[in-house]
Formats: C-alpha cells, sequence, structure tokens
C-alpha cells in the first residue's frame, strides 16, 4: 500500500477512535489521558511511514507543491492588491506605531477608521462564535465575571488600539484580564469561578462542529498562508512548499516554505509585509464574516425556527443549583419557546417565580431584583441552516482571533517577525516575551476550577 494512503488511514481512525472515546462513559480525566495518548501514537506512526521529522514528540509537517503555481498568478496578476492588503494590514496590526513604514499615509488613515468601525461596529456581535463552542466552562461564565472595570475601558481600548493597532488591543486585553482574575482572587475569591478561562483549545468535532469547524478553519489556515506565499513571491522569494502543521489528525497551523537566508537579507518593509500578509487577510475576512454575522442575526436568525435551545446555569446564580446544563428548553413560564423572536419576548420580573419547562423536568425559580435567574440560553439548528450558521459565526470569530493570536511578540508568531524587525533592543523584546508567556499561563489558571 502507498505510504501517503496508509498514513491517511491512520489519522482518519485515529480521528474515529478519540470521537469515540470522547463520547465514552469515562471521566474527564481519563477521556483526556487516552486522547493524548491516541494522539502521540498517531503522530509517531505517521511519522515513521512517511519519513519525516516529529517536532516535540507530537508534531508534524505536511507539505506540498500543489498551489505554488496559484500562489504565483496571483502574485502577478494582483500585486498591486496584495500590497495594498499589507499595508492595511500593517496598520490595523500596529495603528499610529506603522507610520514610519507604511508611504502612502492614506492607507495610514483608512486604516485608522476601519480600526474604529470594527471596534464599534463589528466587535460587539463576536460573542455570537460562542454559540458553536461547545466548553461549558466558557459559555457558562462568559457573562459572569464579577469584577466588570470602569465605564472608560471601553475608550481607553480604542486609544489604544489607534496607538499600537491591534497588537496593542491583545496585549492590553491580557493584561487588563490578569488584573481582573487577580482583583478578584484577593478581593472577592467567593466568586473566583465565576471567572472563565482566557485561553481554550479549538478542535472540530470536540469544541467546534465538525463540518463547519473545520470549513471555517481550512478557510483562514489557507488565506493565511497564500497571502504569506503571495507576498513572499512578489518580493522575490519565491515559496517551494505549502503545507499544514498536525498533532495526530488535529491541524495545529499551516506554513509556506520560503528561502529563510534570502528573508534575513531582505529589506525591512519586505520581511514586514510578508509577515503581516498572513494577519491582514485574516482581517478583511473577520470584517467580510462580520458584516456578514450582522445581517444573518439581525435578519434571518430571529425567525427561523431551532431544533432545541440549550440552556446552561451561571455559577452563584439562581438557577445555578437547579438547572441541569445542557437542558432542552420547551418552554418559559407557559410560552413555547421555537425561535429567538420568542425567546427575545420573555419577560423579566424581579423577584418572581419563574416556570422552565425541559426535556430533563421542570423548574421553577426565583428571580433576583433584576427579574434575571442567571442561565444562558443557546440555540441549536438542524441541518444546512446549521452548518451555513456555524460556518459564518465562527470565521467571523476565529479569523478575529487568530489574527489578534498571531500580532503577540512571541517566537514562532508573525507578530514576532514584526517586533523582531521593528525593535533592535534585546531586552525590550525578552520583556515583550515573557510578559505575553507569562499572562497566557495566568490566563489559563481558571481551567483549574473550572471542571
Amino acid at each position: 500500500m502507498d505510504k501517503d494512503k496508509l498514513a491517511s488511514i491512520i489519522v482518519l481512525l485515529s480521528f474515529i477512535i478519540d470521537i469515540v472515546i470522547l463520547y465514552a462513559n469515562f471521566i474527564a480525566s481519563i477521556k483526556l489521558i487516552l486522547i493524548i495518548v491516541s494522539i502521540i501514537t498517531t503522530s509517531y506512526l505517521v511519522t515513521k511511514i512517511k519519513r519525516i521529522k516529529l517536532y516535540y514528540g507530537i508534531a508534524y509537517l505536511v507539505g506540498t507543491k500543489k498551489g505554488i503555481n496559484l500562489i504565483s498568478r496571483l502574485a502577478t496578476n494582483y500585486k498591486r492588491l496584495f500590497e495594498l492588503i499589507a499595508n492595511l494590514g500593517l496598520v490595523m496590526g500596529f495603528g499610529l506605531i506603522s507610520s514610519k513604514l507604511v508611504k502612502e499615509k492614506k492607507f495610514l488613515f483608512l486604516g485608522i477608521l476601519v480600526i474604529l468601525a470594527s471596534e464599534i461596529f463589528i466587535l460587539p456581535f463576536i460573542g455570537v462564535g460562542l454559540n458553536f463552542i461547545y466548553l461549558p466552562q466558557i459559555t457558562t461564565k462568559v457573562s459572569a465575571s464579577t469584577y466588570q472595570g470602569i465605564d472608560l475601558l471601553p475608550i481607553i481600548s480604542i486609544l489604544i488600539s489607534i496607538i499600537g493597532g491591534f497588537s496593542a488591543y491583545i496585549l492590553f486585553l491580557l493584561l487588563y484580564s490578569d488584573f481582573n482574575l487577580f482583583f478578584v482572587l484577593l478581593f472577592e475569591p467567593r466568586y473566583i469561578t465565576n471567572e472563565p478561562p482566557g485561553i481554550a483549545p479549538l478542535i472540530p468535532g470536540i469544541t467546534l462542529p465538525l463540518s463547519s469547524g473545520i470549513a471555517a478553519i481550512a478557510l483562514l489556515l489557507l488565506a493565511h498562508e497564500f497571502s504569506h506565499g503571495i507576498l513572499a513571491k512578489i518580493k522575490k522569494n519565491n515559496p517551494s512548499k505549502i503545507g499544514i502543521i498536525l498533532a495526530g489528525w488535529i491541524p495545529l497551523g499551516a506554513f509556506v516554505k520560503i528561502d529563510d537566508k534570502k528573508l534575513k537579507k531582505m529589506k525591512v518593509k519586505d520581511k514586514v509585509d510578508i509577515a503581516i500578509a498572513g494577519v491582514a487577510t485574516n482581517f478583511i475576512l473577520f470584517i467580510v464574516f462580520g458584516l456578514i454575522t450582522y445581517l444573518f442575526v439581525t435578519m434571518i436568525l430571529p425567525t427561523t425556527p431551532f431544533e432545541y435551545a440549550s440552556i446552561y446555569a451561571l455559577k452563584n446564580s439562581p438557577a445555578s443549583a437547579v438547572i441541569q446544563n445542557g437542558s432542552k428548553l420547551i418552554s418559559w413560564n407557559g410560552v413555547n419557546i421555537s425561535n429567538l423572536e420568542e425567546l427575545y419576548s420573555i419577560k423579566e420580573i424581579p423577584n418572581s417565580i419563574v416556570t422552565l419547562v425541559t426535556n430533563n423536568g421542570t423548574y421553577r425559580i426565583e428571580s433576583n431584583s433584576s427579574g434575571k435567574i442567571g442561565v444562558i440560553i443557546i440555540p441549536r439548528y438542524s441541518g444546512l441552516f446549521n452548518f451555513i450558521y456555524g460556518f459564518i459565526a465562527l470565521s467571523f470569530m476565529l479569523n478575529f482571533f487568530v489574527a489578534l493570536v498571531n500580532l503577540l511578540p512571541l517566537p514562532g508568531l508573525d507578530g514576532w517577525y514584526i517586533y523582531d524587525s521593528l525593535t533592535k533592543n534585546k531586552k525590550i523584546k525578552e520583556f515583550l516575551i515573557w510578559i505575553t508567556f507569562l499572562s497566557f499561563l495566568i490566563q489559563a489558571l481558571p481551567w483549574l476550577w473550572s471542571f
């Protein structure tokens, strides 16, 4: 049997086995151990069969020359367009700080306008994507954080984005979230379990829908890496291979192989353009799918019947000790709930008894002084509509998150190459690496009390 076909069969079998393990009647820790063993074993077998390198005992690269001709044609036919995209991405990524590299100042002005429009009009809808994340540790807590900060926070984040772009925005949010976590831990420890994890694994078939999750991730990875390759070709550094980084069957990222020696000798602006190209394309997709999501949510979803609606109780809320999380909501105070319009029509009456009928029984809960019982209701749709909705919402959310993460000053990420090109001071770069790395570790702490 051909070695590539054999490797593909092993990956497919690993995926099936891991899905079976996921839905098996085991405790969470046993499931996690079994899946990790399966992934490590799969990576080992695939690398032995294909005779390729195994990285860190778990990851491997699968590359191909297919697509290189397409990259060359796009670079030749749409050179100016992709140069404009790179300039726009540079401003969105680094705000006014990018003025030294952006020669055409109209793009500086345009980029700042796009940042403002994104934060004011598009980002408020980013939570729609959470409907397709199967992580109760996040979905049941995302609106339950105790310390909400000062009223000026949105204005501060916008000002920071204008000055330093979304790279400064993500660093600010990470540090602010760290402060928020420590504030609750020190002064409101009884509410610490309400704090959601700041980072989470997003894996199709496990924490994301299988089909729409794969489609959304495939689109963002292809767009991201093709853009790197196109800008590299434009800057006379021809890509030789394009591929994907895998751990077992789980995609960790993608890559375009270019001449690293030639890259080091290139002008700073050329290197920055190649590095920012993928992020820039993800930002454009974020805006496009953000607008589509807005139209979808406001014009189509309200009257579209859903298959069922899952209900989750927030911790330390009136419903937390009553409702079984994941129950299917049938009616609310005698009103059948079959679409969002009916859901939004629910009246919240302070200090009243709310009767919920679910597939797991009937619950009677007294609302608080604000009329809330502390639940999150997530509609679930079926068939092709669910795939389309999931693909749109996840493409909107994931393109933004991938762009943000890639802007961070961590080795291996696009943002690092840009920071490295712009800053020669080693102490500053080491400081940025450590503060970002430690912030990520802090954001992972809530997982310790989430189960």
